[in-house]
């Protein structure tokens, strides 16, 4: 209702939409707004990133989980020195798999 268009910088509706918040600004669920545990709850097929608002640092949890049957998932342990950085500042995990088929499931948390 207040004519928000995501293309154009609207920063005085921003300030009037949140000054007519109120007292909703704790509970921003009530006019749409989303926890961050509410947001990892949706599990969008995208990593999500988290923040830490005291240190500004950023965390990205990523699990691996493996399957021979695509019915029985069961985690795929990371551990160091298979995890490593590569020449391209790169994330990657290196491992073997014993089973001849294998299935993996990408998920962030």
């Amino acid at each position: 209702s207040y004519g928000f268009d995501w293309q154009v910088n609207q920063a005085a509706l921003v300030n009037s939409l949140f000054t007519n918040l109120g007292n909703s600004v704790p509970n921003l669920n009530a006019v749409g707004f989303y926890t961050q545990p509410q947001l990892q709850a949706l599990y969008v097929g995208t990593p999500m990133i988290a923040r830490d608002p005291g240190a500004g640092t950023f965390t990205v949890t990523i699990a691996v989980e493996q399957s021979t049957d695509l019915v029985t998932l069961t985690p795929l342990p990371m551990t160091l020195p298979e995890i490593f950085l590569n020449a391209a500042g790169e994330l990657e995990f290196e491992f073997t798999a014993p089973d001849n088929a294998a299935f993996y499931l990408i998920r962030s948390k």
